[in-house]
């Protein structure tokens, strides 16, 4: 269902767009850190989620 939700969707960018509980779920895109809990446990800077995936 996974697979079939992302290619519905016209990628996993357009997901992560649309599907709140999806983006929820994500701890790195693109290389970047987007959780703000791993980031200050481990001492790592963490982006916005919402932000990175807006400029794609």
């Amino acid at each position: 269902p996974l697979f079939q939700s992302i290619a519905e969707a016209g990628g996993i960018t357009q997901l992560l767009k649309n599907d709140p509980g999806i983006r929820n779920g994500v701890y790195l895109f693109n290389g970047i850190l987007t959780n703000e809990t791993l980031g200050q446990k481990f001492g790592m800077i963490s982006k916005d989620l919402d932000l990175l995936i807006s400029a794609f």
